[in-house]
């Protein structure tokens, strides 16, 4: 399993195109070693913290990378988290059944949300948080 910065998606890529085996990470690209932790602690666990949100008409989550957003209504956050535990458990499968974690990290910046201090994956842009 490859999680980290873009090089892991590169590795991973380049794995795949040889046909080896290999699993993405269920987050995306992450860049910080904190990040990364949490993101271990919730294959771990097979809990999310925080809950999903809704900005430009997509369904987002702070531990997941803006490429796992999925679309739906803005009244109806239930198909955005069964979107983000479905990744979550795919992922904890994966983990399970891998014999070797490669970690990439992209840089030391954390990024936190700034009503509650919890530690996002990547630096989401949204007004006022």
């Amino acid at each position: 399993m490859f999680m980290g910065s873009c090089f892991a998606e590169e590795l991973e890529r380049r794995y795949a195109r040889y046909r080896l085996p290999c699993a993405p990470s269920p987050f995306g690209l992450i860049y910080n070693p904190l990040s990364m932790g949490h993101s271990l602690g919730h294959l771990l666990t097979g809990t999310l913290e925080g809950e999903p949100f809704y900005h430009m008409d997509l369904w987002r989550h702070y531990a997941f990378h803006s490429s796992r957003c999925v679309k739906g209504r803005e009244d109806d956050p239930s198909t955005a988290q069964r979107h983000f535990q479905a990744l979550l458990e795919r992922g904890s499968r994966e983990l399970g059944k891998t014999d070797y974690l490669i970690l990439t990290l992209g840089t030391a910046w954390v990024y936190r949300l700034k009503e509650n201090r919890l530690t996002v994956n990547n630096c989401h842009r949204r007004d006022n948080r």
